[in-house]
This record gives structure tokens, C-alpha cells and sequence, in this order.
């Protein structure tokens, strides 16, 4: 090579030499750190686009776990309520076989009604005030929403519903009938010592079933209450001394209007020898009544059922609206159609002839994401329990009758209660293995990403030296070649 002062090409080589070692190294002593192999797309740009997807899927597995971990303590807030409910569902149904003891009168099992009424209101409450983070859990609110264009139909949603406008009618097919209850005749003694029919502006203490046969005194002397149980609910009646036929029948009417057993303003309570009691709003069992008083007053009037109610035969159809597709029917004697929509049962009631209701319901699915992907999901969606999904929003231990009704009724509530617990209990033990798989799943994960991006200390250190030689070395070189040029300034001496 040619001696030059014009281009060094020796210290130039060695200058390129210098900048080599120097980004090596300045790469390397940023590499250790920051404690990563790839600090940027440069470094790896392959290794970059997997490491970053995995860092998106660690991070999303992260938050399955803490939302399966989160929903399973909602499942218990839901679990443990309904807990609750199955001992006053238990409760009621002891209640019942105690109000078929032989040796109760009406009054007592009324004492036991009270309690079942108490119970039952609290099995609402909780149903209505369960929440976890304000999200109410068991009135159904926790699977949908819906309306109606009438307080003839109700929907109960049991389940996950779908989103949907539907046609929904109602069929009479056998008209029910309503109970009818009758009183003893009313019977008093006239001037001339004859027995006959008292009149309906007669006076009760003129009522010969009204005195009592031993001490021959009136026995509302003392007023009394008469308490009415039907429809679900109570509605009392107060009796005394200056009450005539007529104003008995116009309170006992007034009664039967708070029960809902006639519509108002309507007559349901006559009187023609004796007084006669005629629910017309509603049929079957709801219009089954008892009379709860003192047993001296029980005796005067003497009430018995002269026709037995029977429920409407009626057959529910449903229709979507948007195109009059036909989604089912179903005929049923209590009033709930089930199984024609998914999640759902359709209550119909106080129906006075065929019907057609307009409903829409709107999904509101409790769902947990329980992966780091789309479609990774658990429905946990809890149906509504209450009184009226339960079918015990009518209990009625007032009489035998009605105890051994109940019992029944109480039996299949504590079948669906136990049901829908045992699905929780399922759902709870599931979410916890799957807490599980997704903390070793993010765990192996971290493993790969780390493998991928993350430094290998003992060979960066063993780099880093090596290349601080070199530096060193191109440096001590490069200062070497600089003094070239000198050597020609030697030969023009």
C-alpha cells in the first residue's frame, strides 16, 4: 500500500473498526441494564411480535383468573342467600304439618299463618336485596329484563334469555269456576215466639244463632274480629253489637274487595236467609277462602264451601313479532306456560277471556370472561327465586286443606332451591380449577416470554468484556494508524 498524507485508508479501516466495537458494546451495556435482549424491533424484530402476543396473553390471563375469582365470590353471595331460603322454605313446610294438628282450631293455625306470611315476605326481601357490587342477584334481573303491555301477563325468568318482541296469547279453553261459601240461615224469633227469617235490616243480636245457647247472651257483646284469608293474602272484619245483617254484609263485601276477590265497587257478598259469598275476579284456588275467628263466632255463622273452585284451562301461544313465527304453546291449569322460550315461564292471570299481550324481553346474561381470548366465556346467569317463581306465593295453612296443599307445593320449591344451588355449587368448583389451569397456563407463558426476551446475564457479561478489549484494542490501533501520515513528513525532511 502507498504511503499518503491526503487519505489514511489504514486509520479510516480502523476507524470503522472503533464504531463496530463501540455499538456492540453500547448495545450490549444496554442490554444489561435493562435486563432484556430485545429493547427494541431492531434487537429481534420476529422475537419482538411473539414476545409482545404473549405479553398481551399473560396479561389477559391474569385478569380471567381474577374475574373467575371474582365470580365465584358472587356465586356464594347468590349461593349463600339462597341458603337463607331454603331454611324458611323448611320452616313453612314444619309450619304446615303442624297446622294439620286435629287438635287446632282455626284460630290457631291462624297464628301459624302469620308466621308463614312473615316468611314468605322475607323470602322476597331477600330475593329483591341480594346484590354483589350493586348487581342484584336473584330477582331475575341477574338473567334479563322485560315488559309487558299488561299486569295480566308476567314473565319469569329462570335462566339466560335471548333478546326478542313477542305475540303472546291466552286461550280459554275450559272456563273455571270461583268457590262459593254459605253461611247458616239467619234466624230470629218473631212476637209471637215463631222462628223465622231474619231480614236483612235486622239487627245480629236478634239472630238466634247469635245468642248463646247457654247463657243465652249475644255473643258480639264484645266486638270480635272475623279474619278472610284468600288470594294470598288477609283482610279482617269487625263485628259488635250495634251491626245489623246489612252491615255485616257491607264490611265482609269491603273485605272481598281487598283481597282482590271482586272488582271494585262490585258485590260479591248477598244476603237471602243466610249470606253468600261469590268471588267473581278470580277462579280456582285463588278464590278459596277462610274464615278465622272466635270459635263462638266460626259456630254463629257457620260457613261452608257450597262449590269448589276449579282453575281455567288455558292454552298460551307465542308468536315473535317481527315475523309471526310460531315459538310454541302450552296448556296449563295453574297458569305458567313453560318451556315455550328459552329462560323463560309466562304467567297469565285474571283473564276474563282470550287475550293477547304484547312482551319483550332484553338479555342481560351474567357472564364472566374467564380467558385471554375472544369467546372465552362462562354463562353464570342466575334465574329469579322468589315466592311467585317457587310457586308458594299462595300458602295458605288456615285450614287442613290448605296445610296438605301446601306441603306439596313446598316440596317442589325446595326442589328447584336445591337445584339451582347445586348448579352454583357446580359452577363455584369448576371456576376455581379453572383459576387454576390459568395460573399454570400464565406461568408457562411467562417461562416462553421470558426465554424470548429477556437477557441471558452470564453471556451478555462474557460479551461485554470480550468487546471491551476489542474497543480498547481498535482504539490503541486507530491511534496507531493517525500517525501514518507523520512517516511521510520524515522523507520530505
Amino acid at each position: 500500500m502507498a504511503l499518503s498524507i491526503v487519505n489514511n485508508s489504514t486509520a479510516i479501516g480502523a476507524q470503522g473498526s472503533v464504531n463496530s466495537a463501540n455499538n456492540a458494546l453500547t448495545k450490549t451495556i444496554k442490554a444489561l441494564s435493562t435486563g432484556l435482549r430485545i429493547n427494541s424491533a431492531a434487537d429481534d424484530a420476529s422475537g419482538l411480535a411473539v414476545s409482545e402476543k404473549l405479553r398481551g396473553q399473560i396479561s389477559g390471563l391474569a385478569k380471567a383468573a381474577s374475574n373467575a375469582q371474582d365470580a365465584i365470590s358472587m356465586l356464594q353471595t347468590a349461593e349463600g342467600a339462597m341458603g337463607s331460603m331454603t331454611s324458611m322454605v323448611q320452616r313453612i313446610r314444619e309450619l304446615a304439618i303442624q297446622a294439620g294438628n286435629p287438635a287446632y282450631t282455626t284460630s290457631d293455625r291462624a297464628v301459624l299463618q302469620l308466621e308463614v306470611d312473615q316468611l314468605r315476605e322475607e323470602i322476597d326481601r331477600v330475593s329483591n336485596t341480594t346484590e354483589f357490587n350493586t348487581k342484584k342477584l336473584l330477582n331475575g334481573d341477574a338473567s334479563g329484563y322485560w315488559s309487558a303491555n299488561t299486569d295480566k301477563l308476567e314473565a319469569i325468568l329462570t335462566g339466560s334469555v335471548e333478546d326478542g318482541s313477542y305475540v303472546v296469547s291466552a286461550t280459554i279453553s275450559v272456563s273455571g269456576t270461583s268457590s262459593v261459601y254459605q253461611s247458616a240461615a239467619f234466624n230470629r224469633v218473631n212476637s209471637a215466639g215463631v222462628t223465622v227469617t231474619a231480614s236483612g235490616g235486622a239487627s245480629l243480636s236478634a239472630v238466634t244463632s247469635f245468642i248463646d245457647a247457654t247463657s243465652g247472651s249475644f255473643i258480639l257483646q264484645n266486638t270480635q274480629e272475623l279474619t278472610i284469608y284468600a288470594n294470598g293474602k288477609s283482610a279482617s272484619v269487625f263485628l259488635g253489637q250495634g251491626d245489623t245483617i246489612s252491615s255485616a254484609v257491607t264490611k265482609l263485601n269491603t273485605a272481598m274487595e281487598e283481597l282482590g276477590l271482586i272488582a271494585q265497587g262490585s258485590s260479591g257478598v248477598t244476603y237471602s236467609n243466610g249470606i253468600t259469598f261469590t268471588p267473581t275476579a278470580v277462579k280456582g284456588e285463588q278464590s278459596e277462602m277462610t274464615f278465622v275467628g272466635s270459635e263462638s263466632l266460626i259456630k254463629a255463622l257457620s260457613i261452608k264451601q257450597t262449590t269448589k273452585g276449579t282453575n281455567d284451562t288455558v292454552t298460551v301461544n307465542v308468536l315473535s313479532s317481527a315475523g309471526g313465527t310460531n315459538l310454541g304453546s302450552y296448556t296449563t291449569k295453574d297458569g305458567i306456560a313453560r318451556n315455550i322460550l328459552d329462560g323463560v315461564d309466562l304467567k297469565v292471570s285474571k283473564l276474563t277471556g282470550n287475550s293477547t299481550f304484547n312482551l319483550s324481553i332484553k338479555n342481560n346474561a351474567t357472564k364472566a370472561i374467564i380467558g385471554a381470548n375472544e369467546g372465552q366465556t362462562l354463562d353464570i346467569s342466575i334465574g329469579r327465586v322468589d315466592t311467585v317463581s317457587l310457586g308458594i306465593d299462595n300458602i295458605n295453612i288456615t285450614n287442613i286443606q290448605g296445610a296438605e296443599k301446601a306441603t306439596g307445593k313446598l316440596d317442589l320449591a325446595l326442589e328447584k332451591i336445591n337445584k339451582a344451588r347445586s348448579t352454583m355449587g357446580a359452577q363455584m368448583n369448576r371456576l376455581e380449577y379453572t383459576v387454576n389451569n390459568l395460573n399454570i397456563t400464565r406461568e408457562n407463558m411467562i417461562a416462553s416470554e421470558s426465554r424470548i426476551r429477556d437477557l441471558d446475564i452470564a453471556q451478555a457479561s462474557s460479551d461485554l468484556a470480550s468487546q471491551q478489549v476489542v474497543l480498547q484494542s481498535a482504539t490503541a490501533m486507530l491511534a496507531q494508524a493517525n500517525l501514518i501520515p507523520t512517516y511521510a513528513m520524515t522523507l520530505l525532511q
